[in-house]
């Protein structure tokens, strides 16, 4: 579970710690030597759900605050007390890392090198600015620290393919390996990402990257229209509970706030929860045995 690196973010768990994703490039086209998974897995909420069923005993989790972001708070953080043995990466302590049996200490974008991949399909590269402090490294770093003790467990199959023994130098290397595998990184490199970077697609080397995906006609060919029915919220408004409610966002913290709760001014503009709802529901609600009473 994590949210988006440049290293790990929609690599299945198993792949980041065994070889069955170790490829290797020949000729014009990439052969894959070892097959990845069939079918997706699991999301996030079911991850959890898993974990208080059973199905899951272990889990990573990679700058995610899902004791403070999932909507049942009560049910993920049973879920997450389920686990026997759970490992938070992060850059601070959060809610979710109360209920670790490991905290492994991650260094912030400030603090190491790599790159983004932003909405516009834009890769940047950056650089560290400031010294991490304490132990903490680059998520990069830890990851393949962890993948080659597991590798002397269980040698790769194909020890001859590139980075099999997870020795990467620097995410430059990390993404050359990307880059052998995914055809629209074909053409990014470290060395040609300058100053302005480079937007996906990007199949070659002397490819200057695609500025708008979709002119002419979509990527696919013609497009895809997938049929839908609507689905009953599981729970409906009623006599009892007769308003719907959902969560938002403020302007001065982002998502769940792990790191814009630590700036003292954020918090003064906006020091806490707020529940906001038009005024005739307020007036309706107001009163003895309300539903608000």
């Amino acid at each position: 579970m994590c949210r988006e690196h440049a290293t790990s973010a929609h690599c299945p768990i198993c792949c980041l710690v065994t070889s069955r994703c170790r490829t290797r490039r020949r000729g014009p086209g990439s052969k894959r030597w070892t097959a990845l998974p069939g079918g997706p897995g699991l999301t996030v909420t079911e991850q959890l759900d898993a974990a208080g069923s059973g199905r899951l005993r272990a889990l990573w989790i990679l700058g995610e605050n899902v004791a403070m972001t999932e909507p049942d708070l009560d049910h993920a953080r049973r879920c997450l007390a389920a686990y026997g043995f759970l490992v938070i990466q992060e850059i601070f302590p959060t809610e979710t890392t109360r209920y670790a049996h490991v905290v492994l200490p991650a260094a912030a974008s400030l603090e190491k090198a790599g790159t983004f991949t932003n909405t516009e399909r834009r890769v940047q590269r950056f650089a560290p600015v400031v010294t991490a402090p304490g132990e903490a490294r680059a998520d990069w770093s830890i990851i393949a620290d962890v993948a080659r003790r597991v590798a002397a467990l269980r040698p790769p199959a194909h020890p001859a393919a590139p980075y099999a023994g997870w020795h990467y130098r620097d995410p430059a290397q990390i993404l050359d390996e990307l880059a052998s595998l995914a055809p629209i990184y074909a053409g990014i490199t470290h060395a040609r990402l300058g100053d302005a970077g480079l937007q996906w697609p990007c199949v070659s080397p002397d490819d200057l990257g695609t500025a708008i995906l979709h002119v002419a006609r979509f990527s696919r060919g013609r497009a895809r229209f997938m049929p839908v029915a609507a689905t009953a919220p599981a729970e409906a408004p009623d006599a009892q509970y007769p308003l719907t409610l959902t969560t938002g966002r403020v302007l001065e913290h982002y998502h769940g706030g792990s790191m814009s709760r630590r700036v003292a001014g954020l918090n003064v503009l906006m020091p806490g929860a707020i529940a906001e709802m038009h005024p005739a529901d307020a007036l309706t609600g107001s009163g003895k045995g309300s539903v608000f009473a």
